[in-house]
């Protein structure tokens, strides 16, 4: 028989072997049994390789989900430098202080050879600085004292995360602070949120109205934002606030995103005739009151000039008066 022929096993037609079943009876002749295996196996290889591919993506998507914890990081508690005496220091030396607690900070220590910025520290050598303890206790008028003790800047100064602290402007004679100078210029709480980029800062406001000296209802602060400007947020946008309301009611940094300007020089806030370093300018822009319940303002801090004052900024920065 020619080797492309062959025979029916059933009515044993001859017939070519190209066919699949018999012409004559229809007979459809089973497969061989190593045409059977190669079969099997070929399907096995399907199998085995679809499992693979399925494992390598239960195992990639198990990473990813273990990665994401991983980058989960809880809000981090920042250590708070307490306030120091800057006055007759050089500007070399107290650029020195800055540097290094810019360096330690664990918010902006990656800032590449950080330096202050010249436009924020246009400050003098030797000069006096404003006393936090003076300005609060005694005020500027015929105070010869005025530049003894802690400076009332370097809350700032000495940390970094504080991008917006405050001035509370002198008071009467007769209307002392119950603060000490501590209580006056330092939060006694500084959070640092990175999953949400937000600076939060606590500051004790209400035992202020306490006192039995006054009646106020509220008081009014000058913002201190040197540390924002200082590390490149110059644009501003007081997007949230309560218990909390602005002297400039018709054009302020809760309408629309402010350019910050303030900076710190020799000037004669200080009373004395050869002046002191100290921070301008008058900003009414920026100016508010809080109420004597307390509350919080937030802001938006961007490095560039925002679209639109809804749009994300480069950091959230947060002040609670409790």
């Amino acid at each position: 028989m020619e080797k492309n022929l062959k025979e029916c096993s059933n009515c044993k037609t001859v017939y070519p072997k190209k066919l699949n079943q018999c012409p004559n009876c229809n007979y459809k002749e089973p497969m061989k049994l190593d045409e059977v295996l190669w079969i099997f196996i070929l399907l096995l290889l399907i199998v085995m390789f679809f499992q693979k591919i399925s494992a390598l993506g239960s195992d990639n998507t198990m990473q990813r989900s273990q990665n994401a914890k991983e980058e989960i990081v809880l809000p981090r508690e920042i250590s708070i430098r307490p306030l120091s005496n800057f006055s007759g220091l050089s500007r070399d030396e107290i650029f020195a202080k800055r540097k290094k607690y810019v360096q330690e900070s664990v918010i902006f220590n990656k800032i590449k050879n950080y330096s202050p910025n010249k436009n924020v520290y246009k400050i003098e050598d030797n000069l006096g600085w404003i006393s936090a303890y003076e300005i609060s206790k005694n005020g500027v008028k015929n105070n010869p004292d005025i530049t003894k003790g802690a400076s009332r800047h370097s809350i700032s100064i000495n940390n970094p995360e504080l991008l917006i602290s405050f001035i509370i402007p002198t008071l009467k004679r007769d209307e002392k602070t119950p603060f000490s100078e501590l209580d006056y210029f330092l939060p006694y709480r500084i959070v640092w949120d990175k999953q949400k980029n937000t600076i939060r800062a606590h500051f004790k406001i209400t035992d202020f109205f306490k006192s039995k000296q006054h009646k106020w209802t509220h008081i009014t602060v000058y913002p201190d934002e040197t540390n924002a400007r200082d590390l490149g947020y110059d644009w501003v946008y007081a997007y949230n606030k309560k218990g909390v309301f602005f002297e400039n009611k018709t054009n302020n940094m809760s309408i629309k995103p402010y350019k910050m300007k303030g900076y710190y020089h020799k000037g004669f806030a200080c009373g004395l005739k050869e002046g002191c370093n100290n921070y301008s300018p008058f900003q009414s822009n920026m100016i508010f009151n809080i109420k004597k319940e307390g509350g919080y303002i937030n802001f938006k801090l961007y490095k560039k000039q925002p679209n639109i004052h809804f749009s994300k900024p480069d950091i959230y920065y947060e002040m609670y008066f409790d």
